[in-house]
Formats: structure tokens, C-alpha cells, sequence
């Protein structure tokens, strides 16, 4: 048996039927490679379509009309006018919403530090039974006077 075909369980001996069963693995690792091309042939497929698409799209808008349409564009967009009433309702909202959101990000945050840092002083006095505190907050504040 040769060396490229340690992967390829035949016991030894050569007779037909060893034959048959290495023509049968060699087309089954044939198709396997196969089957691996054609799948990421498929993967990149839409990709390869994509590109196409934006190649024609590219070149369609290349050349003299390319500045035109961007002119029609800006002009489009600077004269959109939005009432006063509802751009201070948006910044509202989403000021608002802001806050909200980092109110209840920094309750969770102090609420971890407080789990973790009693985890950790559990460890640590198993470790060190006499070693010292900071004196830090449970939450991770710093003391008031620092």
C-alpha cells in the first residue's frame, strides 16, 4: 500500500474487489471536491451578480449626466423644509430617550459591580483571610473624600 492511500481502508492484498472499492473511494473524494467548489461557487454567487449589476449601473450614469444628477440631488435636499415643531419633538424624544437609556445602562452596570465585587471578596478571603479593604463603595464609587 502506498502512502497516498493511508486514508483509504483496505486491508491488504491486491484482488478485484480491492480495486473496485478504491475506484469506488477515489470518485467519492472526487465528488467531494467537487460538491466543495460548487458550494462556494453558490456563496459567491450573489456577490458576482451584485457587481454585474452596479457595472451596468456605473457605467450607465458615467460621463456628462453624473453632474446633473448630483445638482438635482443637492438642490432636492436643501430645500426640504422641516417644521420648527417637529424637529424640537424629535430632540426630545430622542434626547429623552437618551437619557432614559443610559440611566437604566448605568443601574444595571453598578448592579453587576456589586455581584462581581462580592464574588471577588468571597475568593479573595478564602485566599487571605487577613487581607485589608479599600473601603470602596459596594457599587465601585470611590469614598466622598477622594
Amino acid at each position: 500500500m502506498s502512502e497516498n492511500d493511508k486514508d483509504f481502508p483496505i486491508t491488504e492484498g491486491k484482488n478485484i474487489a480491492n480495486l473496485e472499492e478504491l475506484k469506488e473511494f477515489r470518485r467519492f473524494k472526487r465528488l467531494t471536491v467537487i460538491e466543495n467548489i460548487i458550494t462556494k461557487f453558490i456563496g459567491i454567487l450573489p456577490f458576482l451578480v451584485g457587481a454585474w449589476c452596479l457595472k451596468d449601473a456605473i457605467i450607465a450614469f458615467a460621463g456628462k449626466e453624473t453632474a446633473t444628477y448630483i445638482k438635482l440631488l443637492t438642490d432636492i435636499t436643501t430645500n426640504i423644509r422641516m417644521d420648527e415643531w417637529i424637529a424640537y419633538f424629535l430632540c426630545v424624544i430622542l434626547g429623552g430617550g437618551g437619557t432614559i437609556f443610559a440611566y437604566k445602562e448605568r443601574k444595571l452596570r453598578k448592579k453587576k459591580v456589586t455581584y462581581l465585587a462580592k464574588r471577588l471578596q468571597k475568593f479573595e478571603n478564602v485566599i487571605d483571610p487577613n487581607r485589608s479593604s479599600s473601603n470602596l463603595h459596594e457599587t465601585g464609587d470611590t469614598k466622598i473624600g477622594d
